[in-house]
């Protein structure tokens, strides 16, 4: 049965990770005017696009073997696209837009909550109920300390006002006496 919970995940993480390809590759066809699966060819701007699709897919921790799948290339095609992406960066400033431009689009407006099975979902659900709860309790404590703080304050301004820098502990010391004699201690 584990077998069967484990593969169905697996599986539903390929149908995750292939829609997010899709994804990408759909919005770099749209702003950059290439499909980086089907444009076979080497001109600039497709071997622009592929750095592009692999670096943002990389840095969203993809292996290279499946970066290279999933636009028919080898892992090695992908290692020479991002270490020359490296360097085309510092000096191609079309390739930087392009970057910024699409990793804006996939990375910044694109929310992988598209992406999440129902199961990741309710998952996710149950962990900020939990979350939620301990907020609350934790804030309905520092509204109680919060209170009998607002209750002592006067008196504690009082203290800070009146005590000198390196008399704390006198000080301390004449309260205690007093609260002794005043609740006969």
């Amino acid at each position: 049965m584990e077998e069967i919970i484990e593969l169905e995940e697996i599986i539903e993480a390929s149908v995750r990770r292939s829609t997010e390809a899709e994804a990408l590759r759909e919005i770099i066809r749209l702003v950059l005017n290439v499909d980086v699966k089907l444009d076979k060819t080497r001109r600039r701007e497709t071997v622009n696009a592929k750095m592009v699709y692999a670096k943002i897919l990389r840095n969203n921790n993809w292996t290279l073997k499946y970066i290279g799948r999933s636009i028919e290339k080898d892992h090695t095609t992908i290692i020479h696209y991002l270490k020359s992406m490296e360097g085309y960066m510092k000096s191609d400033i079309n390739l930087v837009k392009s970057f910024n431009r699409v990793y804006e689009e996939f990375c910044i407006d694109n929310d992988p909550l598209y992406y999440a099975s129902s199961d990741d979902i309710k998952r996710e659900l149950i962990s900020l109920r939990i979350k939620n709860k301990k907020l609350e309790l934790s804030n309905e404590k520092l509204l109680l300390e919060n209170k009998d703080i607002e209750r002592l304050k006067s008196i504690t301004n009082l203290i800070k006002q009146k005590t000198p820098s390196g008399v704390e502990h006198i000080i301390y010391s004449k309260m205690l006496n007093f609260f002794d004699e005043v609740y006969n201690l």
